[in-house]
């Protein structure tokens, strides 16, 4: 019985320390596994990706979608899980640092603005990017724009540029700037609803929706206030970038119904008529321009026409959570046989 029973100990005895050291040893290998991680994230962290520019060269920046100052990424884990395409969004503190390193790069020599893909960004951000250019400029080095239509964003940052080229078929669309508040107040009624608002002072246009079926005079005289501002700003780095009187400038919008007659409806022609753009040029043709400098190109994402522009380049630079996005061209139709 003494034998079985010091068999078995001397069994547990083995079990008990082989389970310690196997223990010792998945610490080891966790600890170690650890360090090498945090080692690759310091050293991922700190590295920088040597970029080669060539002397002479020009820094092409094409701006992607809104321009925000930081990433917005989608809250759904379902659409982030999907393989549905990443929105395109241009980081505003990204634009103006490329733009102030290549303001003292001796090596870059002029920049291309392609606003393409440009889908808007509030005014204040346009001018910090405007304010940018103004420094490369200053530099003693040329900026050049190009867009197949320039929206009134777009044309905000054009403005700031050396020379701006439009394609023939296109145009430059300005707007001015403008309020919309849809108003709820009959609709409360008819379906009896009663609102309790409780305000102070005349200029609290918040609530007004819902007490009113129109806008209120505060309301009109505020909206004045801050979009004519909006526009004087807007029309003040316009006429000083491309070298126009403000009299002028305003005079074209009471003209531009006979002017485009005059120009056979031609939005680009009109365009070139107003001193809004230097010329009528063709992406290849300003691709052809730029295929005789040395381009180093970066872009936060690159769709498909930035692409073609972005080709021409020596080097192309894109944002590590960037993507290239080549969809092919397609024709849509709808049918309506069958309804």
């Amino acid at each position: 019985m003494n034998v079985i029973k010091m068999i078995f100990s001397t069994i547990w005895q083995g079990l008990k320390y082989s389970w310690r050291g196997l223990r010792k040893f998945q610490s080891a290998v966790g600890t170690i596994l650890f360090l090498l991680l945090m080692v690759f994230l310091i050293v991922s962290y700190f590295s920088v990706e040597s970029i080669t520019v060539p002397k002479g060269g020009a820094l092409v920046v094409s701006v992607e979608g809104p321009i925000r100052e930081q990433n917005i990424y989608d809250s759904s884990p379902f659409r982030a899980l999907s393989r549905t395409k990443r929105k395109s969004q241009t980081i505003l503190r990204e634009v103006i640092r490329a733009i102030d390193l290549a303001a003292k790069d001796d090596r870059i020599s002029m920049m291309i603005i392609n606003t393409n893909s440009f889908t808007g960004a509030m005014p204040s951000k346009l001018h910090y990017i405007g304010d940018a250019m103004a420094r490369f400029r200053e530099a003693g080095k040329k900026i050049v724009t190009y867009g197949s239509n320039f929206s009134q964003g777009a044309y905000l940052i054009a403005s700031y540029a050396d020379e701006i080229y439009l394609h023939p078929h296109g145009a430059v669309l300005l707007n001015g700037y403008a309020s919309y508040q849809n108003y709820y107040k009959e609709l409360l009624d008819k379906i009896k609803v009663e609102v309790q608002v409780f305000r102070v002072g005349k200029y609290k246009s918040a609530l007004e929706p819902y007490m009113r079926n129109d806008m209120s005079p505060e309301a009109k005289q505020a909206s004045r206030v801050l979009l004519g501002d909006l526009w004087a700003e807007y029309t003040q780095s316009v006429v000083t970038g491309r070298e126009v009187t403000k009299e002028s400038f305003d005079a074209r919008f009471e003209t531009v119904n006979a002017d485009l007659n005059t120009v056979n409806g031609d939005m680009g022609e009109l365009a070139l008529l107003y001193k809004l753009v230097d010329g009528l040029k063709s992406a290849l043709t300003v691709s052809n321009l730029a295929s005789k400098l040395s381009l180093v190109t970066y872009g936060s994402n690159f769709s498909q026409g930035a692409y073609l522009i972005a080709s021409y380049a020596d080097e192309i630079y894109l944002h590590p959570h960037g993507a290239v996005l080549l969809n092919g061209y397609a024709s849509y139709q709808n049918y309506y046989k069958e309804l």
